[in-house]
């Protein structure tokens, strides 16, 4: 699959996505039974800046960073 792939850049960014999907999918499921956790603001980030192709607009994403923030802000207020 990786050879298919057009650019270094793409594989990064299907690793990053991978990773994240990986890692955020079961504390988004374990916590949403407690109603204070939301996906909302990463889904925000992935409409805003990643493109069908799944190429990252990092550059838009550093100078709008709230939606990514607030996510974070999010992730780092659940307890292991």
């Amino acid at each position: 699959m990786l050879n298919m792939l057009k650019s270094p850049l793409e594989i990064s960014t299907i690793a990053i996505m991978s990773i994240s999907a990986a890692w955020f999918a079961p504390v988004a499921q374990a916590s949403a039974g407690s109603g204070e956790f939301s996906n909302d603001a990463y889904a925000r980030v992935l409409e805003q800046f990643v493109d069908e192709e799944g190429m990252v607009d990092y550059a838009a994403l550093k100078d709008n960073p709230e939606d990514l923030t607030e996510y974070n802000r999010q992730l780092a207020a659940i307890s292991p």
